[in-house]
C-alpha cells in the first residue's frame, strides 16, 4: 500500500452508429500524488510521467469501420504543466490485409502482454513518452487456423547532450500464429535498430551514416564500411531483437497466458 491515490472517473461514453457506424468514447482521469512519492510503481513504467505533482488526462477515442482515432492531451510529461499529446495516434485500414499507423504509440507487437503487470515488453519500455512514428501492420492466412502478423515502422529519437542530431529508429516485426478452439499459440522476431545522427561534440563519433543504401542495410543487419585497425567491419547502427513465445488458452471469462 504506497497511498498512492489514482482517481479515475468516466464523464460520459457517447456511443452511437449513424452513416459510418462511428463510435465515440470521452474519458477524464485525475492523478493525485502523494508528498512521499519515493514509490517504485510511481517513477517506473509510468509512460515517464512526472511524479510530484497532480496531472489531468484527457482522452478522446473515435472508431469506425476502417478508421479509429485516438488522442490524448497531458500535463504529466512536464515541471511547468505544459499541455502535450500522451499516446495519440490515427489507425486507417488500406485494405482488408493491410493499415498504416501515424503518431505516438509505444508498439504494436506482443499485445499479449499486460504492461501494469511486471515490466511488461522486453524491447520497448514504459518508461518514457511514446515516440512519434509512422508505419505499415499487414497479416495474411496461411491457412485456416495458420496466419501471420507483420509490421515495419520508423521514428527519429529527440536531441539530447549525446546526440545533435537526433538518430532512427528501424521497427520491424513477424508473428506465426496458431489458433484453434479455445487455444492459440504465437512464435515471433522483433528487430529494432538505432542508426543514422550526429553525436554532439566530445563524443568523437560525429555524423553516422544515414543514406538510403545505409538504410538498406540496417533493415538486414550488415556490415558497414571496414575502417582501418579493425578485424571485421560493424554493422550500420545498434540492433537489438528478441523472439517471442506465447500460448493463451480461454475457458469461459478466464484466460491463462503462458509467454
Amino acid at each position: 500500500n504506497s497511498k498512492y491515490l489514482h482517481f479515475r472517473k468516466i464523464i460520459f461514453l457517447l456511443v452511437f452508429n449513424f452513416l459510418w457506424g462511428q463510435q465515440n468514447a470521452y474519458e477524464i482521469k485525475l492523478n493525485i500524488y502523494p508528498k512521499n512519492n519515493n514509490f517504485w510503481w510511481l517513477n517506473n513504467n509510468n509512460d515517464g510521467r512526472k511524479v510530484d505533482k497532480s496531472s489531468i488526462d484527457l482522452q478522446w477515442q473515435v472508431e469506425n469501420h476502417k478508421t479509429k482515432y485516438q488522442i490524448i492531451i497531458t500535463n504529466a510529461y512536464s515541471d511547468k504543466n505544459n499541455i502535450q499529446l500522451g499516446e495519440s495516434f490515427i489507425f486507417k485500414e488500406i485494405s482488408n490485409d493491410i493499415s498504416i499507423k501515424i503518431g505516438k504509440y509505444y508498439r504494436d507487437f506482443s499485445l499479449y502482454l499486460n504492461d501494469n503487470l511486471s515490466s511488461g515488453s522486453m524491447l520497448i519500455s514504459r518508461n518514457a513518452e511514446p515516440m512519434p512514428k509512422i508505419g505499415i501492420l499487414g497479416s495474411f492466412k496461411l491457412k485456416k487456423n495458420i496466419s501471420f502478423n507483420w509490421g515495419v515502422s520508423h521514428a527519429q529519437f529527440d536531441k539530447n547532450e549525446f546526440y545533435s542530431d537526433g538518430p532512427y529508429l528501424h521497427e520491424k516485426f513477424l508473428y506465426l500464429k496458431y489458433k484453434k478452439n479455445n487455444n492459440s499459440i504465437g512464435l515471433g522476431f522483433v528487430h529494432e535498430a538505432m542508426w543514422s545522427g550526429t553525436t554532439s561534440m566530445g563524443y568523437n563519433q560525429g555524423k553516422q551514416p544515414g543514406k538510403f543504401t545505409d538504410f538498406l542495410k540496417v533493415i538486414i543487419s550488415a556490415d558497414g564500411p571496414l575502417r582501418e585497425g579493425e578485424v571485421h567491419a560493424n554493422a550500420i547502427g545498434n540492433h537489438l531483437g528478441i523472439w517471442d513465445f506465447y500460448y493463451q488458452k480461454t475457458n469461459n471469462n478466464q484466460i491463462i497466458k503462458l509467454y
